[in-house]
């Protein structure tokens, strides 16, 4: 069954989602080009069947072989542009991961345009990656985060 939602109501809610099943990160394709990339991982396959159809994506269904009475997992995913629209239209109303999403809308500031001889900064796709794995890492930060150690080479 198909999940309604009110227009003023779903982003609050895919937002509230998305800080307790979701993840942002980078990601990068085949040609190795760096790409935000958004999931969201729950066993529920309406809700994230409501929010395919309506955002688009991939849709995907896993079982684990060794867990035979876990209900299949289901992951709804976002890339590139798809994944930067979507956050968007909830960095508002997220508190948990607002750091990463404001992480994704710098890097399509700063990214390339596409065409020949148009290629990353090897220090900046580094950069956004080391910030956002800080951002994503789980217990205590035992190191320093990275923008901190950016801003204080530049003297700020």
């Amino acid at each position: 069954p198909s999940l309604q939602f009110e227009f003023g109501c779903w982003r609050a809610w895919l937002a509230g989602l998305f800080e307790g099943e979701g993840c942002i990160s980078f990601t990068r394709n085949k040609s190795g080009c760096l790409l935000p990339r958004i999931i969201i991982t729950n066993t529920n396959q309406a809700i994230l069947e409501t929010f395919h159809k309506k955002f688009g994506g991939s849709l995907r269904v896993r079982t684990l072989k060794d867990k035979p009475h876990w209900k299949p997992m289901w992951s709804w995913s976002l890339a590139n542009r798809q994944a930067i629209t979507l956050l968007s239209k909830i960095v508002s109303k997220l508190r948990i991961k607002q750091n990463q999403a404001i992480l994704v809308f710098c890097f399509d500031a700063v990214r390339p345009k596409p065409g020949r001889g148009n290629s990353w900064n090897p220090d900046t796709a580094k950069f956004l990656e080391a910030q956002m794995h800080w951002l994503n890492k789980k217990g205590v930060h035992n190191e320093p985060e990275p923008v901190a150690l950016l801003l204080n080479e530049l003297g700020l």
